[in-house]
């Protein structure tokens, strides 16, 4: 469905910025708590949004295991986030490290919008 190819070409989209905020603020201890819960707020609603995603595509059986593996990401992708934070914290000089990581952030981003750009441009429905 039309829904089902939109949240595929949005989803690393998403996900990208998500990091990069996270590794935007290193320079800021409470910017970076609030990054951490706004992953952890949005890593949650996929557990909800991606089984609605399957479902509506009578992909049951995935569904399902979405339920699970959005469970799983939003378990360990804020603490995985935390941790690799706090030891970028320890090396030092988090001005420089927030700027090298957002823009090597915003190149993938930029390369992720134009595969998803290329591809919708094919059509969503695929070529006709």
């Amino acid at each position: 469905s039309n829904s089902m190819q939109v949240i595929c070409y949005a989803w690393p989209v998403c996900w990208t910025a998500l990091f990069g905020l996270i590794f935007g603020t290193l320079d800021s201890s409470e910017a970076g708590r609030r990054a951490i819960q706004v992953l952890r707020v949005h890593a949650s609603c996929q557990i909800i949004t991606e089984f609605l995603a399957f479902w509506s595509v009578k992909r049951y059986e995935e569904a399902v295991l979405q339920i699970f593996a959005q469970g799983v990401n939003a378990v360990c992708y804020p603490w995985l986030c935390r941790l690799m934070v706090e030891l970028l914290r320890k090396r030092g000089g988090l001005a420089s490290q927030a700027e090298h990581y957002t823009n090597r952030l915003l190149k993938v981003a930029g390369l992720q919008i134009l595969i998803a750009v290329g591809a919708a441009a094919m059509g969503v429905d695929g070529r006709r």
